[in-house]
């Protein structure tokens, strides 16, 4: 019974307390209402780990066969080789100065140039032999296999897919920063 009695009055003088203390005592608390959010240069550079950023993707096909004569016959091969091909922008190729804020509602942008994103676009193991009578070395295959690289690489890193590229890749930085809040987007080439 004492203890209750002694708890009852901890309890009813903490609260005389917070009640008669004069009112410059206690902390006084305030909110502040600001509708802009404040953008800072290091926000703006954290933008450039989002790394490669892909905006075409390309799958090829492509045949390619070779022959190789011996004194009394010949070996022939066909194959079909296959690959996906992936350009983009790298933002971590940007340099420093690569986005910059121009007052409180503008960004200056200079993206980095469009490009094919990965050398190693083929894939060996969907290679279909379409044809064969012989056998063939490794270094016959390996040729093989760079010459349909270099054949799909050029059908399909053209100046025309590049700028396709690049204006997607402007198009969606734009919206980007924009969802971050700034009004304008200036690119700089």
């Amino acid at each position: 019974m004492k203890i209750k009695l002694i708890l009852l009055l901890v309890v009813a003088s903490a609260f005389g307390y917070l009640f008669f203390v004069p009112n410059n005592i206690l902390p006084k608390f305030s909110y502040v209402h600001n509708d802009s959010i404040e953008k800072t240069k290091t926000e703006l550079v954290n933008i450039r780990s989002i790394g490669q950023w892909e905006f075409l993707s390309v799958k090829s096909e492509e045949l390619v066969d070779t022959v190789i004569s011996h004194t009394f016959s010949n070996d022939k091969l066909a194959c079909i080789y296959a690959g996906t091909l992936r350009l983009g922008i790298d933002l971590s190729e940007a340099d420093s100065s690569w986005i910059s804020p121009a007052g409180n509602d503008s960004v200056y942008v200079k993206l980095p140039k469009a490009k094919l994103l990965d050398e190693d676009f083929l894939d060996e193991a969907s290679r279909k032999v379409f044809f064969q009578d012989g056998s063939f070395a490794p270094v016959v295959l390996e040729s093989m296999a760079k010459r349909a690289k270099a054949k799909m690489r050029a059908r399909t890193v053209t100046e025309k897919n590049l700028s396709q590229v690049e204006m997607n890749a402007r198009k969606q930085m734009e919206a980007l920063l924009k969802a971050a809040g700034y009004k304008t987007v200036i690119f700089k080439n």
